[in-house]
Order: structure tokens, then C-alpha cells, then sequence
């Protein structure tokens, strides 16, 4: 017999927790959220001097790279992370609004301002990575972000069936404070234009 998951109630799976929408039988989307507390700790420990945040191809691209000191114009290596600009959205930048203004009040308190944005620069070790949940951390001198990924075809299959969706841990990006400030916002346009067409739509995947 085929478990029928009630639409509109929250079904927790260890990090990952999820309710399906539409009608009970005939879903029509899945809405879901990440507890950090529970998730993974990446494997993959990256510390950056260099970022960049830019639209590429349709998607939401932040490059964190390992300066080749004591050049500035060039990369030893580069670690790229791409969003779509859905979960960019309704993922990282509306979930970074109260860690955005913290940040900014650590840098007023001691000093600190954001770093330009620099050009775009090439590194002959690249790493690329596709993610739609970030987890941003203000420590003492310094901050980290997890990133994350929830699989679209977990949602599609497993959630119907009531089954547990797991959270890849994909790269933990460590920064400066002056880095993640500029990193939150170079972020700022690019959602101010991404706003109006994905603001308002609820972060779920539609079940077709």
C-alpha cells in the first residue's frame, strides 16, 4: 500500500524537514528548511583572502580564492559555488538579513570596513561546487559558511512517500570579517534584481 503523506504538515528527517503542498493524495510542491545544529560538518575546510560575487549564466556565482601573495592580481587557487537565483532569494539572502546587520555592527564597533570588490580572477586550480542552503557563522575575528545542497530529485521522490531527505555538506569557507561583510554586499544589487521576480514565490520544488 502507498503511504499518503498529509499535505501542510512539517515531517522532520534528521537536518532536513519538509511539508508537501497542494491537497493530500495530489501535491503540488514540496516547502523545506535545513536545521544547521543537525547538519553535517563539511569535510572540505577553505580558507579565502579573495571573493567575488557575480551573475553567470543564470545562476549566482561566489568565488573565494587563495591570493598568490604577494601579488594581488593573481590566484593561487579559487573555489566557485554556484546558486540558483531561486534559493539565492528565498534561501541565502533571506536568511542572511540579521547575521548581515550583527556583521556590520562588529565591523563599526571595531573598525573594520568591507573590501572592495575586485575583478574577477583566473586560478590554475579550480573547484566548483552547486548549492542551495548556506549556514553563515560570526566567530571572533573571523566567520565561516557551510554550504550545503538538497538534492531536487530527493524532494521530488522521497517526500511523497514520507521518506527522509538528507543534506549534502558540500565546503566550509572560512573568511575575514572585512571579506564576508563585502561578500553580503556585493550580494545586495544582484538580489535587489533578482527581488521582484522571485520574491514573492514560495521556495519550494513543483511536483509535476
Amino acid at each position: 500500500m502507498t503511504k499518503v503523506v498529509k499535505t501542510d504538515n512539517w515531517i522532520t528527517t534528521g537536518a532536513v524537514r519538509y511539508r508537501l503542498l497542494g491537497s493530500t493524495g495530489k501535491p503540488t510542491g514540496v516547502e523545506f528548511g535545513l536545521d544547521y545544529a543537525k547538519a553535517p560538518v563539511p569535510a572540505h575546510f577553505y580558507f579565502a583572502d579573495y571573493l567575488s560575487v557575480d551573475e553567470d549564466s543564470s545562476q549566482v556565482m561566489f568565488t573565494f580564492g587563495k591570493l598568490d601573495k604577494p601579488a594581488t592580481n593573481k590566484l593561487r587557487s579559487k573555489v566557485e559555488i554556484y546558486f540558483n537565483p531561486v534559493m539565492f532569494v528565498k534561501q541565502f539572502w533571506a536568511s542572511t538579513r540579521e547575521v548581515h546587520k550583527s556583521i556590520q555592527e562588529y565591523a563599526n564597533k571595531h573598525g573594520l570596513s568591507a573590501i572592495a570588490k575586485s575583478q574577477l580572477l583566473e586560478a590554475p586550480k579550480v573547484q566548483t561546487f552547486q548549492s542551495n542552503n548556506v549556514a553563515i557563522l560570526l566567530s571572533i575575528g573571523e566567520c565561516l559558511l557551510d554550504f550545503y545542497y538538497v538534492s531536487p530529485k530527493d524532494l521530488f521522490y522521497r517526500t511523497p512517500q514520507g521518506e527522509k531527505v538528507d543534506a549534502e555538506a558540500l565546503v566550509r569557507i572560512i573568511l575575514s570579517v572585512e571579506l564576508v561583510l563585502s561578500l553580503l554586499d556585493q550580494s545586495r544589487p544582484i538580489a535587489e534584481k533578482l527581488l521582484p521576480k522571485y520574491g514573492e514565490d514560495n521556495a519550494n520544488l513543483e511536483l509535476k
